[in-house]
């Protein structure tokens, strides 16, 4: 079993580089193809300002003026505290401070790179696939509520699949241990991505909802909830859900992921289900099992002071680590 389980984890590897690469190649083809359409139509200085625009107001409505984000943070805030992994590691602690200037910093992120690639994949689909992909009868026949749960289990799928290549090569764990490399989880460790995965992982995620044509509204209601659940499961909540573990990636289950124990390594790379794991052997059974998380490195970089400019320093540093 434990060799059929190694085979079938190799040739996915193998397999699904081909595809992603074979993806991100696409959509970067179309990307610089639908940028350079989108430029002959207003310099490029209006458009990088226009998006950064977008990227403060965006800051402004969903974070600084929303009552839901403080809502909710307050609430898993509460909850890390009334059930708590670490006893000792405090609600405000220097993780979290680190963790709200990623936070910050992708908002940036979002409308530098992946509002214009989500802008060229909808050219792509509008202007050059025609009949291909989201006018196809088979899937436009099926009820709204079924393409859209088909659209959430494909792009769960695909998250895994990258995820688990993320780990796999060398080059791209460079960029995602900066996501592992938090000690104390928090509930906005979920932001703490590198630009450089960015790259890979984020275009190609936003192609189910091209697939199985989703319009804009469900499109925001799953984001919306997923952003929040993934803060949720990197929480120092001690929570594995009852009989829901079985079926939803728990505080638990993601919690053994950032496992720093060499012997946790490669395990449970599921976002919001758990069949992918189960499906090809990477699923840890231990659902009481909450380790210590982080990596083994001296030389990454740390904020060491509860300070501001300590941390935004400690961003930059982290920011330039896949390429010491």
């Amino acid at each position: 079993m434990q060799k059929r389980d190694r085979l079938v984890r190799l040739n996915l590897q193998k397999h699904g580089l081909l595809v992603l690469v074979g993806l991100v190649c696409i959509l970067y083809w179309q990307k610089a193809t639908g940028l350079y359409f989108l430029l002959q139509l207003k310099p490029i200085t209006i458009w990088l300002l226009s998006n950064l625009k977008a990227a403060i107001k965006t800051s402004m409505t969903e974070v600084i003026f929303n009552p839901i984000f403080y809502g909710m943070t307050a609430a898993i805030l509460l909850l890390e505290r009334l059930f708590p992994v670490e006893p000792k590691q405090k609600t405000f602690s220097i993780g979290l401070l680190q963790d709200s200037i990623w936070l910050l910093g992708s908002f940036v992120m979002r409308f530098c790179w992946i509002a214009p690639c989500t802008m060229g994949i909808d050219w792509l689909y509008t202007k050059l696939l025609g009949n291909w992909g989201i006018n196809l009868p088979q899937l436009l026949a099926l009820p709204d509520w079924l393409r859209f749960i088909l659209s959430i289990i494909f792009a769960d799928f695909v998250t895994w699949l990258s995820h688990l290549l993320m780990h796999q090569h060398s080059f791209l764990w460079r960029f995602h241990v900066i996501h592992h490399s938090q000690a104390q989880l928090n509930l906005f460790t979920s932001l703490r991505v590198h630009p450089g995965e960015m790259l890979l992982r984020y275009p190609i995620l936003v192609l189910p909802w091209y697939l199985f044509a989703i319009p804009y509204p469900g499109q925001m209601y799953y984001i919306f909830f997923y952003n929040w659940y993934g803060r949720f499961c990197h929480s120092g909540i001690r929570c594995n859900m009852g009989w829901l573990k079985h079926i939803f990636v728990t505080p638990q289950y993601h919690r053994v992921h950032h496992s720093i124990e060499l012997r946790q390594h490669n395990q449970n790379y599921g976002s919001l289900l758990t069949i992918w794991d189960f499906l090809f052997g990477t699923q840890h059974h231990d659902t009481q099992d909450y380790p210590g998380t982080g990596i083994d490195d001296p030389q990454f970089p740390i904020a060491q002071k509860f300070t501001l400019p300590s941390v935004v320093r400690t961003y930059w540093a982290q920011i330039l680590y896949p390429f010491h």
